[in-house]
């Protein structure tokens, strides 16, 4: 059955709304974590990409929400 456009737009709502509620939980586990013994192991600077993206002026500098560069990776 064929609905019009209007009809079908409250599922794009809930979609949306899942993915706020997602995004906030994720960021208050973040907070819980950051700073404890339970925060994932920093990249070690052995040269690999990932290392060289974590200790990039970017993480470390400018954007900080977090103590831990891993989590302010993951935020974004």
């Amino acid at each position: 059955m064929s609905y019009p456009f209007g009809e079908r737009r409250g599922s794009y709502g809930v979609s949306w709304a899942i993915t706020l509620v997602v995004f906030i939980l994720v960021q208050l586990f973040f907070i819980a974590i950051d700073g404890t013994a339970l925060e994932p192991t920093r990249f070690n600077d052995s040269g690999d990409i990932g290392g060289r993206i974590v200790q990039s002026e970017l993480f470390t500098e400018r954007i900080t929400p977090y103590s831990n560069p891993s989590l302010n990776i993951a935020t974004i």
